[in-house]
């Protein structure tokens, strides 16, 4: 047996079952991975298409992502903003429970309003990841500072309680008013004046004496009663030791008076317009040298005047005067009665000059309004007259009527004008 070489057929044949295995292994690995190739070259002219939809199917899932954490996001701001809403609620709730200040100083309402701030702060500063969701676009910090540096503040910053009393003083001012101007207070007398009335003012007791006591005048010596108090007037003294026997504290406190010198006469004052002055038991030779009355002076006013007496009660009323307002209203009828009487009677002088011109032009002599009419229309026709606002046109019963509401007169039977 001779073994020959390998011939052209024998090899086409070994290339075709090399092909078939290799074709077949591919196969085997594209069932066991999945996968028609490990590189794009093995792809042929589908390579193109394939890169191009792998950078499509990589955006899309980036797409996805992105909606499901802005999903994730905007169900966590729903749901802080609800519990927010809810906070509110609560609040309000709780300030309308009964006022009562426990030991700290504070109503369970604000204890509770404090506790329910600090939520909202805290829920203001939710994250989703690592992002604050009301933070806008800083997203790397807190949307909101804690409680406690809101309310008081920190070294470089004032809280809201400090801002509050600075805005409270700055509103108040020094003076506590505020921007409230108010014009300076000054003291005056109250006063009414009326018209017509003959009252004097209220005015103090005042008695002048006669006799001038300057320089070289010394006094005889004697005792001066001022409203039942004994003064002791010094034999020698001048009219300066009168003066100040007069004037000294504890007399002026008994008396209520004072004394003056003016050009040298001796002039006693009260204190007020409701204190006499009264010199009754005063030694006679004190009264001749002073040149004043021994008896009693009354200051001025109602009492003295006699515009009231003792027990009596003044009442002074300030406002409208009903009794002004009834002459005034009377006046007002009888001018309106007058102008009505007046327009009644240019009314009656119209018709009868118009009567006049009628029946000296024409010779129609008409009936008064006071006579009776010559002819009455039948009664169901003067039921109809005027009905609806329109008037009615009716019928004499007599065929001759002197009527003046009619065009014709005299005979001719019936009526051609009717009722106007």
């Amino acid at each position: 047996m001779s073994i020959t070489g390998i011939g052209s057929s024998s090899s086409l044949l070994v290339q075709a079952l090399t092909s078939m295995r290799s074709q077949l292994d591919d196969l085997q690995r594209q069932l066991g991975t999945g996968s028609k190739s490990t590189n794009y070259a093995g792809l042929g002219l589908d390579r193109g298409l394939v890169v191009g939809l792998r950078n499509h199917l990589s955006a899309i899932s980036s797409y996805a992502d992105t909606t499901t954490n802005v999903n994730l996001r905007i169900n966590l701001q729903q749901t802080t903003l609800t519990r927010i809403a809810t906070i509110n609620g609560n609040v309000k709730a709780a300030s309308q429970t009964n006022f009562s200040i426990d030991a700290s100083g504070q109503t369970v309402g604000q204890h509770s309003a404090n506790a329910q701030f600090d939520e909202i702060l805290n829920a203001l500063n939710t994250q989703a990841g690592d992002r604050y969701l009301f933070s806008g676009r800083a997203t790397n910090k807190p949307a909101a500072e804690s409680s406690d540096v809101v309310l008081n503040g920190d070294v470089l910053r004032a809280g809201f309680k400090q801002v509050m009393s600075e805005r409270n003083q700055a509103d108040l001012g020094a003076n506590g008013l505020g921007r409230l101007l108010l014009p300076p207070t000054v003291a005056v007398p109250a006063t009414l004046t009326g018209a017509g009335a003959t009252l004097a003012p209220d005015a103090a007791a005042t008695v002048a004496g006669s006799q001038n006591l300057s320089f070289p005048y010394t006094s005889a010596g004697g005792t001066l009663s001022i409203n039942g108090t004994n003064v002791t007037i010094n034999p020698g003294d001048d009219v300066t030791a009168v003066l100040a026997a007069i004037n000294a504290p504890a007399v002026v406190a008994a008396t209520g008076v004072t004394a003056t010198a003016p050009g040298g006469l001796l002039t006693l004052t009260s204190a007020d317009a409701d204190t006499s002055v009264d010199l009754t038991g005063s030694t006679g030779s004190l009264i001749g040298e002073f040149g004043i009355a021994a008896g009693p002076t009354a200051p001025t006013n109602l009492l003295t005047q006699g515009a009231v007496t003792a027990g009596q009660q003044l009442t002074v009323t300030v406002g409208g005067n009903p009794q002004y307002r009834a002459r005034h209203a009377r006046r007002r009828h009888r001018l309106g009665q007058s102008r009505q009487r007046q327009h009644h009677g240019d009314r009656r002088e119209y018709d009868r000059r118009h009567r006049d011109r009628r029946e000296r032009d024409t010779g129609d002599i008409r009936p008064r309004r006071n006579q009776r009419r010559a002819v009455q229309p039948d009664r169901s026709e003067r039921r109809h007259a005027g009905r609806n606002g329109k008037p009615v046109r009716f019928q004499a019963r007599s065929d001759q009527h002197d009527c003046y509401r009619c065009d014709g007169h005299g005979s001719g039977g019936v009526d051609q004008g009717g009722v106007r």
